[in-house]
C-alpha cells in the first residue's frame, strides 16, 4: 500500500508541474470537473424531489441538500480515486503491467461509477431526506417504514414523477464519466512515453 501511494504522490507532483496543463487537464482536473456534474445532477434530483413532496421555499432546504448534494460529491471523487485514477497509475507505472491495461474495462468504471454517483444516490438520499422533511412539515402523506410496499410504491411513484430527467441524467452522467476516463487513460499514456523519452532508465 506504501509502495501504490508513493507512486501516486510521484505521479501527482509530475502532472502538477506538467506543461502545457491543457495537455493533461483531465488528470489534473477531471476528478473535479466530474465531481461538479455529480454536483449539479444531485441537485436536479434534489429540486425535482422536493417538488414531489411540496416541500416549497426553504422548508428544510439545508437540511436536504448536504446530505444529497454532499455526500454523492465526496462519494465520487472517493471511488473515482480509488477505483479509476489509482488503478491507471499502478497500471501505467511499469511497462508489463501497461500492456494488460483494459482501458475501456476502466472507462465503463468510470461511467458507472458517475452514475451511481450522480444518480442512484442522490435518488435514495432525497426520497429519504424529503419524505423526513415532509413528515415534520405535514406537506406530504408518507406510509410508516414497516409498510414495506406502500413505501417501495412511494418510491417508484416519486422516481416517476420525473422519469424524464432521470433518464437524461442517467446518460449525461454516463457519458461524461467515460468521456473523461478516456482521456485520462490517453494522458497517462502521454504522461509515461514522456517520461520514458526522456528518463528510459527509469
Amino acid at each position: 500500500m506504501s509502495a501504490i501511494n508513493e507512486v501516486v504522490k510521484e505521479h501527482r507532483k509530475v502532472v502538477s508541474s506538467w506543461h502545457p496543463q491543457t495537455s493533461v487537464w483531465a488528470l489534473a482536473h477531471g476528478a473535479t470537473m466530474s465531481a461538479l456534474c455529480v454536483a449539479g445532477s444531485s441537485y436536479m434530483v434534489l429540486i425535482r424531489m422536493r417538488q414531489f413532496f411540496n416541500l416549497y421555499s426553504q422548508q428544510y432546504l439545508l437540511g436536504t441538500l448536504l446530505p444529497v448534494v454532499a455526500l454523492p460529491s465526496v462519494g465520487y471523487i472517493i471511488l473515482q480515486d480509488v477505483f479509476v485514477d489509482r488503478k491507471l497509475i499502478s497500471g501505467f507505472s511499469l511497462p508489463e503491467t501497461r500492456k494488460s491495461l483494459c482501458s475501456t474495462c476502466l472507462e465503463i468504471r468510470g461511467s458507472f461509477i458517475q452514475m451511481v454517483a450522480g444518480v442512484v444516490a442522490p435518488v435514495l438520499f432525497s426520497v429519504s431526506s424529503c419524505a423526513s422533511a415532509s413528515i415534520s412539515y405535514r406537506t406530504f402523506p408518507v406510509p410508516e417504514l414497516t409498510k414495506y410496499r406502500k413505501v417501495f410504491g412511494l418510491v417508484c411513484k416519486a422516481c416517476g414523477s420525473f422519469s424524464s430527467t432521470l433518464i437524461l441524467l442517467t446518460l449525461a452522467n454516463a457519458v461524461v464519466g467515460g468521456f473523461i476516463t478516456e482521456k485520462m487513460v490517453e494522458q497517462h499514456a502521454l504522461v509515461s512515453a514522456t517520461r520514458e523519452t526522456i528518463n528510459p532508465l527509469k
